[in-house]
């Protein structure tokens, strides 16, 4: 098959039911239509018209096996062919529209031979930030530097440094690596390797340029105010630990709510964000900051990234007691790596493993639960979203394929 979906003649009529979903195309069908994808950047919602303009042809999500678009478009993001980012919410709560990045130009395949894997995950924060076409150069030459050592991922590069988990051989990370932390301005960068099986490699690299490092929402003049506060205090894993033990300590959750749903620090304060965008908005409520008054603050997400940028919103927004907040170097995944108790559940990651630290199935240690039938469940599919927010949600695998939850609303919007 040559990547194009035909279209199905029906006429236009008006209340039209959709037609029934069809059984899952093959691999070989689905990846030609996805690296067509790929190639088309702009938003989601024109995205079946210029798919029809390039090709010919409709984009059919459900001709493929896939109850909506939104679920076809995740896959093609987990498997590292373009990022999906979506706009900020609507006054009325609901989603914005979605944005496919980047061009399927800066693709490049994985071209790990199978023996020893892993991945490496690092941020960077450009102090002070780049300019443009610096941020250009570094994108080009982290690209041709990922492309040399055959290493496939995610390389999201902006004004403000670099946020990135790259997969491939161990030799060639080992590689990778040594050359980022000899190279002038990057040596102090906390690199995180994780085991990971050839199954959880990324198939191919995806490297864009961004307006923010994690999508924190802010314009450049916040941002270079944000910058001029800076982050809060650094905590390796077991200072944060004992830290957290003492009586005025307050626990902060920067992620979101369908990661703090699968696992947590018990007792942490928890914003229950769809989107790390929304951070900001909790953070000026004023029972947040009755929580927080007179607390150390201790705040942590899955890497550390987050935490860097909602830190120093929080000294900004209480200057009066910016000495107290502190945050975990390099998040849950390097806490747990240490082997610290304290943190219940799993860990959702944004690679192709989808939780980190996870407890076995069945197990009363699995904090999350399938929205439908409310069995113990904490792995998240792809095209399982909230019918109103699009926010991800938690369906078993039985419920996935026996339910309509096209029409399922989230904890949030329910």
């Amino acid at each position: 098959m040559s990547g194009l979906v035909a279209a199905r003649p029906r006429p236009p009529q008006r209340n039209q039911k959709k037609a029934p979903v069809a059984q899952r195309a093959s691999d070989e069908d689905i990846a030609a239509v996805l690296a067509n994808v790929a190639k088309l950047c702009g938003p989601a919602t024109t995205l079946p018209q210029r798919y029809r303009e390039a090709y010919g042809v409709a984009l059919d999500a459900r001709a493929l096996g896939f109850g909506k678009l939104g679920a076809l478009l995740s896959l093609g993001e987990r498997r590292g062919l373009f990022a999906v980012e979506r706009t900020e919410r609507r006054e009325d709560g609901t989603s914005g529209s979605w944005c496919l990045r980047p061009v399927g130009a800066e693709i490049t395949e994985n071209a790990s031979d199978g023996g020893s894997v892993g991945l490496l995950g690092f941020y960077h924060y450009a102090r002070p930030p780049w300019t443009e076409p610096a941020r250009d150069a570094t994108a080009a030459w982290l690209r041709a530097l990922c492309a040399q050592h055959g290493l496939g991922g995610r390389v999201r590069v902006a004004t403000e440094g670099v946020n990135a988990t790259v997969s491939g051989s161990t030799s060639e990370l080992d590689a990778f690596q040594a050359t980022l932390s000899t190279t002038e301005g990057w040596h102090s960068v906390l690199f995180k390797r994780e085991p990971c099986t050839s199954h959880q490699l990324w198939p191919a690299l995806s490297c864009w340029t961004a307006d923010e490092l994690c999508g924190f929402g802010a314009d450049e003049s916040t941002r270079e105010r944000l910058d001029a506060v800076g982050p809060g205090i650094l905590l390796e894993p077991r200072a944060f630990r004992a830290r957290m033990m003492e009586k005025d300590a307050v626990l902060v959750d920067v992620r979101n709510a369908y990661e703090t749903t699968i696992g947590a620090f018990p007792g942490a304060l928890d914003p229950k964000t769809r989107t790390f965008a929304d951070f900001q908005q909790w953070l000026e409520k004023d029972e947040t900051q009755i929580a927080l008054k007179d607390k150390d603050v201790l705040m942590y997400c899955t890497g550390g990234v987050r935490c860097e940028r909602a830190s120093a919103a929080l000294r900004a927004a209480m200057p009066e007691q910016k000495e107290r907040v502190f945050h975990l170097q390099g998040g849950i995944v390097s806490y747990m790596d240490e082997g610290l108790e304290g943190f219940a559940g799993a860990n959702y990651v944004f690679d192709r493993r989808n939780r980190h630290g996870a407890a076995p199935r069945g197990s009363d240690q699995v904090l999350g639960k399938c929205l439908a039938c409310r069995k113990p469940w904490d792995v998240y599919r792809g095209s399982a979203t909230c019918a109103k927010c699009k926010v991800r949600v938690l369906l078993c695998d039985a419920c996935l394929s026996s339910r309509d939850h096209e029409a399922l609303v989230c904890d949030l919007c329910s």
